[in-house]
């Protein structure tokens, strides 16, 4: 029963991501990318994949910090950025070197820092880039641990990603 619920819940994820890639506001970005995260760790905490389930968990926590930032810390944004990127990226590794399992676990940490560079951001055409590169990474994983929505909506973020990236960032 859990692996149905799990890919019902990394459908949603999927619809969620897909979406708000073809955004050019960056707070609508990051909202998406937020709940995206959200639902992608319920996903793989419910296939049992522990160190993706915990990479998504932070993830989340570090787009809502993000978000904040960029709302409300104006003037000092990119310094508290910083600091807030380099406290995850240091809770990403040990999170994964306690979680960690089998060699495809490597992929989730990889995809985390790639993660943080993303959200970094402050230009979304920027933010896509990056997104395009963790998707590759994340649907070679989704294969690994058996998350079959995930594929699906980890390669559907990837062609949204790309495809806003064709048509909202191209220079006329």
């Amino acid at each position: 029963m859990n692996f149905i619920i799990a890919q019902f819940v990394g459908i949603l994820g999927g619809i969620v991501s897909v979406g708000c890639v073809q955004f050019k506001n960056e707070r609508i970005l990051l909202g998406g990318q937020f709940l995206g995260n959200a639902l992608l760790a319920l996903n793989l905490g419910l296939l049992g994949s522990l160190s993706g389930a915990w990479i998504c968990i932070l993830a989340s926590i570090q787009t809502l910090i993000i978000y904040c930032i960029n709302k409300n810390c104006k003037e000092s944004a990119y310094k508290n950025k910083v600091i807030v990127s380099i406290l995850f990226a240091a809770a990403y590794l040990v999170g994964t070197i306690f979680t960690y399992r089998v060699w495809s676990d490597i992929i989730v940490c990889i995809c985390a820092f790639l993660y943080t560079l993303t959200i970094f951001q402050k230009d979304s055409g920027k933010m896509r880039t990056v997104l395009i590169i963790n998707m590759c990474l994340w649907v070679f994983y989704d294969f690994m641990v058996g998350a079959y929505t995930n594929i699906l909506s980890h390669g559907f973020t990837l062609l949204s990603a790309a495809t806003a990236k064709l048509r909202l960032d191209k220079k006329h």
